[in-house]
């Protein structure tokens, strides 16, 4: 008890020496979208399409003390029954950053897409992406299936930005306060009831019920659904009209915590590493959305600078998840092995030596500045086992 006890005050001692930034470098991709809604004006369907385009793919060039990046796209549709193209259109897209670390964000996109009008059918978008300054070219597909729906359409989450409604995809700022679901009903259901429910974890957070004429629009359906300060990670909104059930999954980030927070168990195994035995014992007895309330402020009652928008100790500590999850994943995900788990608690070592004893066994020696030694042991198929250092 004493060494675990010691371990986790270690822990949340904040140190130089701690590495402070871990960054996943998972290859980014452009991904496409599209939804189709009926115009009963044209008798045709409206497709939006929209493509986000990461910004690592991108090469920037500084102009001005600021950082600019073209990109020309040109979509082609094609009608996949009579093989013929239906829809063309070549547009250039401009991205302008004051900071050069916003250019390296992975998480951040050129958000970009077009509408138009075509009747029921199986089509192709073809999207080619040029970068205009290293003339590197990206070429993407996505067949889509336009066809009148049965009492309730597909929803489409978005969110209000500058004044007016966007789709950003499925993953929502935490800064977003309200998030607004747009679908189409069929005509004859415009007197219908539709209920609405937000489930995380399988847990209903919140639900209602609507008259949808009080939410139509120009025959399309407008839910806005405010988001609670404590929601974040995965959340699922679900519609239920009659007996037809349409869904949409939506993420919602608020810290680098959140990530874990999607899969509530491996969340509470993650913060187990560094809770007592009090702590994990109360823990364990709380529903899916209690574990997460609890974990949230845990961090919260360890912040070290609360008057700060960043817990520091808490990003360390997921930042360190991370890397483990980078360094140690051979036979299972990193931080649950024993060198991702001392990682986790301890940080980086100072010095690690790998070594043979004997004829066969392999040994690595991760020792820190303060005299702390951790000797794990290769149990033959490259995992490596803790045999000295209590973690």
């Amino acid at each position: 008890m004493k060494s675990r006890l010691f371990l986790i005050s270690f822990i949340f001692l904040w140190s130089c020496n701690v590495p402070t930034s871990f960054r996943n470098k998972e290859h980014s991709e452009i991904k496409l979208y599209s939804y189709a809604f009926m115009n009963e004006q044209k008798e045709q369907f409206e497709v939006s399409f929209y493509a986000f385009i990461p910004y690592d793919l991108l090469v920037f060039t500084k102009k001005n003390s600021r950082f600019y990046a073209e990109s020309e796209l040109s979509l082609t549709v094609t009608d996949l029954t009579s093989n013929k193209q239906v829809f063309n259109y070549s547009w250039i897209e401009k991205v302008d950053e004051k900071f050069y670390s916003n250019t390296r964000n992975s998480k951040k996109s050129v958000i970009t897409g077009r509408s138009f009008y075509q009747p029921e059918g199986e089509y192709l978008l073809a999207l080619n992406v040029t970068d205009l300054d290293s003339r590197h070219q990206w070429n993407v597909q996505q067949k889509i299936n336009v066809a009148r729906f049965e009492l309730c359409s597909d929803i489409v989450p978005m969110i209000k930005k500058d004044d007016s409604l966007q789709f950003v995809g499925h993953h929502i700022s935490g800064e977003v306060d309200t998030l607004f679901c747009k679908f189409q009903v069929s005509e004859e259901n415009t007197d219908e009831e539709i209920a609405y429910s937000i489930l995380f974890a399988d847990e209903v957070l919140a639900s209602d019920t609507l008259l949808i004429g009080d939410i139509s629009t120009n025959k399309t359906c407008l839910i806005a659904i405010p988001l609670e300060e404590n929601w974040s990670g995965r959340l699922q909104i679900q519609l239920q009209l009659i007996e037809i059930t349409k869904e949409v999954s939506v993420y919602v980030k608020r810290s680098v915590m959140d990530k874990y927070l999607s899969d509530i168990d491996e969340a509470v195994e993650i913060i187990s590493i560094i809770l007592s035995d009090k702590e994990i014992i109360e823990l364990g007895k709380l529903n899916s959305m209690d574990k997460k309330l609890f974990i949230v402020d845990f961090w919260k009652k360890k912040d070290p600078s609360v008057d700060s928008d960043t817990n520091e100790l808490m990003e360390e500590f997921y930042n360190r998840v991370e890397e483990a999850n980078q360094q140690f994943s051979t036979y299972g995900t990193g931080w649950r092995t024993d060198r991702g788990k001392v990682y986790v608690v301890q940080g980086a070592p100072d010095n690690v030596e790998t070594t043979r004893r004997g004829s066969t066994a392999i040994y690595q020696i991760w020792t820190y500045s303060d005299g702390r030694q951790f000797i794990f042991k290769d149990n033959g198929f490259g995992e490596f086992k803790l045999i000295q250092g209590i973690w």
